[in-house]
């Protein structure tokens, strides 16, 4: 609203503005028009003896009358256009800072928009990643506790089933249903031999898909 209002008011300024150049103009030609008028009848006058008076009266007097009133108007007029010229400056000033400082909210706004998304990405980021350790520790604890769970087992089973003993076979013995070896220096263990299966190092054992019994 302001920016069309100040439109508005540049827009009449300069009709003002042509309006007055146009009548400082012919103040001008008044005044140019009173100057000859004067020499014109000053020379009458001064040829014609007989009728001088009539001429002073009638003609000499009413042309400097009208040459300072030309002149009158023409300052008049002048100092007009100044002031007009001078306010249509500060308007066109005035209408060039505000739009510079529409421009500038504008640019501060996206500014505060960007911002505003970087902090929502920066946000999202750190909630992926939080999601992602607490997923990776999950599943740790996951495949911890299946871990637990099958020494648990391997162990139940083989303490109250079995009819071997794991530590008196002098080598290494895994259990092909529970995928877990025993050395002979751990703690025996009961298991059947039937799932019983012998390897010589631990590395084989470990190739061939076994882990070590916890105890």
């Amino acid at each position: 609203m302001k920016s069309k209002g100040t439109g508005t008011a540049i827009c009449v300024g300069i009709a003002l503005f042509v309006i007055i150049w146009l009548f400082k103009i012919l103040m001008f030609l008044g005044i140019v028009a009173s100057i000859v008028a004067i020499i014109y009848f000053g020379v009458k006058v001064y040829q014609e003896n007989d009728n001088r008076k009539h001429l002073l009266l009638t003609r000499l007097l009413p042309s400097l009358i009208a040459l300072i009133v030309f002149s009158g108007l023409y300052g008049a007029v002048n100092n007009t256009t100044k002031e007009i010229s001078d306010s249509t400056s500060s308007a066109k000033v005035s209408s060039s800072s505000s739009s510079k400082k529409e421009e500038s909210s504008s640019d501060e706004n996206d500014d505060e928009s960007v911002d505003d998304e970087s902090d929502s990405d920066s946000s999202d980021d750190y909630d992926n990643s939080s999601n992602n350790s607490n997923d990776d520790y999950d599943t740790s604890d996951e495949e911890s506790s299946t871990a637990t769970s099958n020494d648990n087992n391997d162990t139940d089973t083989d303490t109250t089933k079995g009819d071997m003993e794991t530590d008196q076979q002098g080598t290494i013995v895994g259990n092909s249903r529970t995928m877990v070896y025993h050395t002979p220096d751990q703690q025996g263990y009961h298991m059947n031999s039937a799932n019983a299966v012998y390897f010589n190092t631990e590395a084989e054992a470990q190739a061939a898909g076994y882990r070590k019994s916890a105890r």
